[in-house]
């Protein structure tokens, strides 16, 4: 069910779907419009489309909201600093077997945006999608996500210029 202030979700809406739809065989996860059907229970909704177009933009809400564990934000965001400060990168410290699932539900999630031309609004970083087409990543790559480490990695390696051995 989603979410609304009279009535929480305990459990996020992309849980509850990822929970399903990994064990789906990936046939059936190939209709022209929606991959799955979305039946929510206590509120009613048959879902002829907008109710799984609500559901796509409550999980990525909650990926962005980190509800969802496994995005965080840039440290450029954390620390209000540099460039890509809106933006997500894979979160570290998500690496259970539960989280391993969500990860493979939401490669699920951006193989059925693609095919069904819908995209997500999930604001990941350009490095993700350097990363995810095997694109080499450069220091500037670095800095565009996080700028006090490279700033501090520069500070290091001259530290001799400021004097001290």
């Amino acid at each position: 069910r989603l979410s609304t202030p009279e009535r929480p979700v305990v459990q996020p809406i992309f849980t509850q779907i990822s929970e399903q739809v990994v064990k789906l065989p990936p046939a059936d996860l190939r209709l022209p419009s929606r991959a799955w059907k979305i039946k929510l229970i206590g509120e009613g909704a048959d879902d002829a489309g907008g109710v799984f177009d609500d559901t796509i933009t409550e999980m990525c809400a909650e990926l962005e909201q980190e509800i969802v564990p496994l995005l965080s934000k840039t440290p450029n965001g954390t620390s209000k600093s540099g460039i890509n400060q809106d933006k997500f990168l894979i979160n570290p410290s998500s690496g259970s077997e539960e989280h391993l699932r969500q990860y493979y539900f939401l490669g699920i999630l951006m193989g059925v945006a693609i095919r069904t031309r819908k995209p997500l609004d999930i604001h990941l970083a350009p490095n993700f999608w350097a990363k995810l087409v095997s694109l080499p990543l450069h220091t500037v790559d670095l800095q565009n996500v996080d700028s006090f480490f490279i700033s501090s990695i520069k500070s290091i390696s001259t530290i001799e210029k400021s004097g001290v051995t």
